[in-house]
């Protein structure tokens, strides 16, 4: 249903990590995260969708992180948008 992507650790979002398809089993990683498509989901209410993604930060990379979201089709770009925080114990 959806295509999550995460930078590669150049910071390019389409590199080699461009994208899952969910729900789905495969797994996009660098040396910061990863995320599993195991346990993920995509749903929509009307407009408002809910993406549900497991990830796991490497110790290394254990602190605040600020997530930042950005939605797009053929006609529209939502642009970068911060949308949640998470202490990495």
């Amino acid at each position: 249903m959806g295509a999550p992507s995460s930078s590669d650790d150049a910071g390019d979002a389409d590199g080699p990590f461009a994208g899952m398809v969910l729900p789905g089993t495969a797994t996009i990683s660098n040396s910061q995260r990863s995320v599993a498509g195991t346990g993920s989901s995509v749903a929509a209410t009307g407009n408002t969708p809910t993406l549900t993604l497991p990830i796991t930060f490497k110790p290394a990379f254990a602190r605040n992180q600020l997530f930042f979201l950005a939605a797009r089709n053929a006609a529209m770009n939502s642009g970068w948008q911060a949308v949640g925080l998470v202490a990495v114990p």
